[in-house]
């Protein structure tokens, strides 16, 4: 992973304060940084190239990120800032969820996939699937288990010459 440029943009992920260490993990002129809530002050630096989302899974202190520059989903431990993981994923990524239930990521890109991976153990992933959503779909939504069981994953696909624009639901199964 190198360092490059400059984002134009900030993006912040609040997570519950552990021991009053960790309190934010930001983006930040393509570095990935940790700040303190208790002392107000950046703990660590980690260079990770253009915009990148991120989600947490708290039971198992792991930061998870979708890097576009190389693609991959990149895994940290977040009591040590170990790099945990890092394996290839779909280009232009712009979204990722975990489902903590099922211990799988999933992160939509721009290349007109979606990168399902299966967390076997808090430091080892694998790529489960690589699913077919459209050519543009880098904005997703997932928001847990619904009613009866069903979980739902929701791609939005931009127009482009010759297709109206639309929204892809994945239904997700165990």
């Amino acid at each position: 992973m190198g360092y490059t440029g400059l984002l134009f943009w900030v993006t912040t992920r609040q997570t519950r304060v552990h021991w009053q260490r960790v309190g934010y993990w930001f983006t930040l002129g393509g570095l990935l940084v940790v700040h303190s809530l208790a002392f107000v002050c950046i703990l660590r630096a980690y260079p990770i190239e253009s915009n990148f989302p991120m989600a947490l899974d708290e039971s198992d202190n792991r930061l998870l990120v979708a890097t576009r520059v190389p693609p991959q989903l990149v895994v940290f431990d977040t009591t040590s800032g170990r790099l945990v993981a890092a394996l290839p994923s779909v280009q232009d990524s712009d979204d990722l969820y975990y489902d903590s239930a099922r211990k799988r990521v999933y992160v939509s890109g721009g290349e007109g996939y979606i990168s399902v991976f299966q967390q076997r153990d808090p430091d080892h992933y694998s790529l489960l699937a690589k699913v077919q959503s459209g050519l543009g779909g880098r904005t997703s939504g997932y928001f847990g288990k619904g009613r009866k069981g069903f979980d739902r994953y929701y791609v939005v696909v931009p127009t482009r010459a010759g297709h109206d624009a639309e929204v892809l639901i994945y239904t997700l199964q165990d």
